[in-house]
Order: C-alpha cells, then structure tokens, then sequence
C-alpha cells in the first residue's frame, strides 16, 4: 500500500470515529441521565484522542512514512477503543429505552 492510499484510510477511519462520536451524543442527548454521565466520561477521553489524532494526520500529509504507521498503530487503539465504548452505549441507550417502553417496568 502506498503512502497516499494509507493516509486515505486514515483519513476515513477518522471520519468515521468522528461519525461514531456525534451518534453517541445524540444518543446521549435523547437519553437518560446514567447514560448521559456515561457519554461525558467517554468523551473527556475520546474527543482529546480524536484531536490529536487529526492533528497527527495533518502533520502526516506534510511528513512521512514512519509517522504514518505511528500514526495507524495509535488510530487503531483508538479506532478499538471506540468501537467497544460506542457498542457499551448502545447498549445502555437500547436498555433505557426497552425500559421506558416497559413503563419502567424490569423483567
């Protein structure tokens, strides 16, 4: 793979990390306090994470091929780390609202 077709990758995990993130805050928004409490502890994590990695990209297009593969180990553990916070939420928002339409009602 070249250089330019790996900064491409790059540059659309991190649009879709960028997706991911806004999905959870409007879960978040439409959600329930726990889950809202949740969402911001993530993000004082995420959001910091996803900066630095845009801002790492960016220096990558004007910099080199080490940085980059740098830059794709670290995106991965972010990408991984996303991935499980984004499904952990899912989850919580699906249960809050299974729970809402029981009535509050808990099996």
């Amino acid at each position: 793979m070249s250089d330019h077709e790996e900064l491409d990758g790059l540059r659309a995990g991190l649009d879709t990390w960028r997706a991911r993130l806004d999905e959870l805050r409007l879960r978040a928004h439409l959600g329930g306090m726990e889950l809202k409490d949740k969402l911001r502890e993530a993000g004082e994590t995420l959001e910091p994470a996803y900066r630095d990695a845009q801002d790492r990209l960016t220096r990558i297009a004007q910099g080199g091929a080490e940085e980059a593969r740098t830059l794709a180990h670290s995106l991965k553990a972010g990408w991984e780390a996303l991935q499980r916070t984004h499904r952990d939420l899912l989850q919580e928002s699906e249960r809050e609202r299974k729970a809402e339409g029981d009535g509050g009602r808990h099996s």
